[in-house]
């Protein structure tokens, strides 16, 4: 039997501290059929130099000026393919056997693991909610995109700094239903940008439910808008 093809992506930027164990949990899946890609913002903290230590078993990697998070993401998808992971920096998979195990479960395009953040507390998603707002919640970390996926729906959004995973599921799961598998597949670095940016993770929320869930899709292109900072909660609010 054919193992499914699995890309994994990790995205950093000056996180010497704990890019390494995130490349050392990738590199010892005993999973065969695996690309790893390692996409890195222009790091000059010693970052870079990690990544040469292990260049030889890297499917791919670079090392420049991007346009953010999503630009990142985006970066990874072009050189990856089959199904989808994104690894951030500071994550790693729960044992050895993580992958070979979850290969089983790849049998539709979207599936989705359960992760384990920093408190050490469970992080997953009721498969009986068909509410799109809470679908699109989906555990970056924990979810298996196929690359058809990209190709049909589109990549993530530049508009958006921090909640771009969000926007792109709510296009994804209005046209793709997520498998659910009740395992827990990564140890989930919950310290990273997200935790200092709690106010511009909510701003952006609301725009994507003001922009998209309720407007419609026409206008979830055009990303995150200033005005949405200032109204999107009482807008939001006038069409619960």
């Amino acid at each position: 039997m054919i193992k499914p093809q699995i890309s994994i992506i990790t995205i950093v930027y000056n996180d010497v501290e704990k890019i390494e164990a995130t490349i050392k949990s990738v590199l010892s899946q005993c999973y065969s059929n695996l690309n790893y890609i390692i996409i890195d913002g222009g790091s000059n903290d010693g970052t870079v130099d990690i990544i040469k230590k292990y260049e030889e078993q890297l499917t791919y990697w670079s090392s420049c000026k991007d346009k953010g998070i999503s630009d990142a993401f985006n970066r990874g998808i072009q050189q990856a393919q089959g199904y989808i992971l994104m690894l951030n920096s500071g994550d790693t998979f729960v044992h050895e056997k993580s992958l070979v195990e979850a290969s089983v479960a790849l049998t539709e395009p979207l599936v989705v693991f359960e992760v384990l953040n920093s408190l050490g507390k469970r992080v997953g998603i009721n498969e009986c909610s068909d509410d799109l707002q809470y679908l699109a919640h989906l555990p970056h970390q924990g979810t298996f995109v196929h690359k058809k996926i990209y190709e049909d729906i589109g990549l993530y959004s530049l508009g958006f700094k921090i909640r771009m995973d969000y926007e792109f599921f709510s296009r994804v799961v209005q046209k793709y239903k997520p498998i659910f598998v009740n395992d827990v597949l990564i140890n989930f670095d919950s310290t990273g940008v997200s935790s200092s940016l709690k106010y511009r993770i909510q701003f952006e929320i609301e725009g994507i439910l003001i922009e998209y869930l309720y407007f419609g899709k026409s206008l979830c292109s055009l990303g995150y808008r200033p005005w949405v900072k200032f109204f999107g909660s009482f807008i939001k609010g006038l069409f619960r």
